[in-house]
């Protein structure tokens, strides 16, 4: 019989895992893609990641994966990897750090009229749980309830 999904326990010894290695654990997804599904494992550290940074942190967390196979309800593939260009924001202390910086923002349910959102990070208020941006089509400022984001990440700039 399988156990209880705890995605949250999967995920908390995940990130202590790749941090025990080292790694700054940027965030975990646990994804259903067609057939398939997926736990993605994005790790950073300073000056970049490597492919052999991933396969450490892959063979870990496999380990990890593989003892605590009654834990996940069916196949799963690892992907291990770098937050890329476009870095997700999976936390409302991800926004903080990256004040400054442009952000999508996709809500589950409209805020002020719309769900879809692009802009400056202007600040974040831990007290209401919100983060604040300066919509880059408009230049009006929105304050976004955490607890309303969807999904989130940083817009590339470069050249």
């Amino acid at each position: 019989m399988t156990a209880t999904f705890d995605k949250e326990n999967i995920r908390t010894s995940i990130c202590d895992i790749v941090e025990k290695n080292g790694y700054e654990c940027v965030g975990v997804i646990f994804a259903r893609e067609a057939h398939n599904f997926y736990i993605r494992v994005y790790i950073d550290t300073l000056g970049g990641i490597t492919v052999k940074d991933c396969e450490i942190v892959s063979k870990s967390v496999s380990r990890y994966l593989d003892a605590h196979d009654e834990s996940i309800p069916q196949r799963y593939f690892l992907e291990v990897g770098s937050p890329g260009l476009d870095r997700p924001l999976f936390s409302i202390e991800d926004f903080e750090k990256f004040i400054g910086r442009k952000a999508k923002v996709r809500c589950q349910a409209p805020v002020e009229g719309r769900k879809r959102f692009k802009g400056e990070i202007l600040g974040v208020n831990k007290d209401t749980g919100s983060i604040r941006l300066s919509l880059e089509e408009t230049t009006q400022e929105v304050d976004i309830p955490w607890a309303s984001i969807q999904k989130s990440n940083l817009v590339y700039e470069g050249d």
